[in-house]
């Protein structure tokens, strides 16, 4: 509209023509965003059987020979039009994936809707990860084909004598991440659905996460507490495929900061007394939870003033932090849609509570022991 060379060589611009103008641009957004957008991500990771679905906040997967027999024919016919290089990308793409992800977005236009399927994908993939088996302190992978993480480095170390001899030679292998497309999604993901005799909090924090996830991807608004859930998920993902110590201690701390931080008092004093309340369900367990958080930030603060904090920290140490950021980011899913914080004060009052009964609580416990 725009270019038409007529509209720039009027000699006047009246006010019919402004009207005009803005009518043209109006019918044309309102043909754009009137379309459904349908964002498909070819995924690595897991498995469906031929004709199951696996919907997870608002995300279809299905098996990619499901997909490509309902889209076949339409590929086809791309082959030879001006699409054909994007057909063959789409070739290439189905040949290595094992599921298809498909998000229907409404009433947004082509770039908003991506930029909004990104986000709710990388909560879709965090969700997922924390119910999949693991081995160790390590998650398994699902995600998008491609992911850089998906990497295997491999390296090798040789002892010399002083002839320049090999003496030794030993190979390294780091994967950043694995996958085992054997997990069956569906059947997987059905064990937090709900069931005839009711569910329990074990499972129905899966059923908010989700709920949060599909209010973003329907734009549908949300208040402070599932926003800050919808943060949390983000930076609790971050840190499943993060294997820089100093990053990973700062990403634990800020996914911990999402769900806590109400600015009452000093940070790290605040963060470690509402994750212990939140995390614990005795004395004893909240004060180790309180202790870890407090080291958390000690080395978070290190880590950001550009000191080194590998050489103090080992494994178990992150595999407790680990645990305790997934049981908040749990816990914090399921108490914000419990009824009593579901309104747009949800999460102030929730933090009154904290407030309230247990602020001095965990210090008084902990003085006491």
């Amino acid at each position: 509209m725009l270019g038409n060379r007529d509209f720039y060589t009027q000699e006047d611009f009246t006010l019919d023509d402004s009207i005009s103008f803005f009518d043209v641009l109006k019918n044309s957004v309102i043909e754009d965003i009137s379309c459904t957008e349908v964002i498909v991500f070819p995924v690595l990771g897991a498995s469906l059987k031929k004709g199951e679905k696996c919907i997870i906040g608002s995300v279809e997967f299905t098996s990619k020979s499901d997909f490509l027999e309902q889209y076949g024919a339409t590929f086809e016919r791309l082959r030879n039009s001006e699409y054909s290089e994007v057909n063959r990308s789409l070739d290439d793409m189905f040949q290595k994936s094992d599921l298809v992800a498909q998000v229907k977005i409404k009433n947004r236009d082509s770039s908003i809707a991506r930029n909004a399927t990104d986000e709710a994908m990388k909560r879709i993939y965090t969700l997922i990860r924390i119910i999949f088996p693991r081995v160790d302190f390590q998650y398994q992978f699902l995600g998008t084909l491609g992911e850089e993480y998906l990497e295997t480095r491999y390296s090798f170390s040789m002892k010399l004598n002083d002839l320049e001899d090999i003496t030794s030679l030993t190979a390294g292998r780091t994967m950043n991440s694995f996958s085992d497309s054997g997990i069956n999604l569906l059947e997987t993901v059905s064990k937090y659905r709900p069931r005839n005799d009711g569910y329990e909090k074990g499972r129905k924090w899966f059923i908010h996460c989700e709920s949060i996830i599909s209010s973003y991807v329907n734009g549908e608004k949300m208040t402070k507490f599932p926003k800050r859930v919808w943060t949390a998920l983000y930076w609790f993902g971050e840190t499943m495929v993060e294997r820089e110590v100093n990053s990973l201690i700062i990403k634990y701390a800020t996914c911990l900061e999402a769900l806590f931080n109400s600015r009452e008092g000093g940070i790290s004093e605040q963060i470690a007394e509402f994750t212990a309340f939140v995390c614990g369900h005795s004395k004893d367990e909240r004060i180790y939870i309180y202790d870890n958080i407090k080291n958390l930030y000690k080395l978070r603060s290190t880590a950001v003033h550009g000191g080194d904090t590998g050489i103090s920290i080992d494994n178990n140490f992150l595999g407790v932090i680990q645990g305790i950021c997934e049981s908040a980011v749990v816990s914090m899913s399921y108490y914000s849609c419990e009824k009593r914080w579901l309104d747009s004060k949800g999460y102030q009052n929730f933090i009154r509570h904290i407030l309230r009964e247990y602020r001095f609580s965990i210090k008084g416990e902990k003085d006491n022991v």
